[in-house]
């Protein structure tokens, strides 16, 4: 068997190929990363309602992805808590609760 000698450019060459097939891969699995974030992005409903306390307009963001929710957020103009309750089945809004928590 006779062995040929690879000159080094070849071998250089080769190496940068790999650099970039490396370099495509991890642009591909950052790429099906980034639209898996940005398809979740498209999972929140802006939903609108009245303040039980200052009986304004306001506007919250909801997630879509958990199905029963409970929390207290406040009120953006007039800063009171309210108890927040959304439930989800699937991406269809089936109940939203804004009530006074009466403090």
């Amino acid at each position: 068997m006779v062995y040929k000698k690879v000159p080094w450019t070849n071998l250089m060459t080769l190496v940068n190929l790999l650099q970039e097939l490396y370099c495509l891969v991890l642009l591909i699995n950052f790429r099906n990363v980034f639209f898996e974030v940005k398809k979740d992005l498209f999972r929140m409903l802006e939903y609108f309602f009245q303040c039980p306390y200052c009986w304004q307009q306001i506007s919250m963001l909801l997630d879509q992805s958990i199905s029963n929710q409970n929390y207290i957020e406040d009120c953006e103009i007039c800063c009171n808590p309210i108890r927040i309750k959304v439930t989800f089945s699937g991406s269809e809004l089936l109940e939203f609760n804004a009530i006074n928590i009466e403090q």
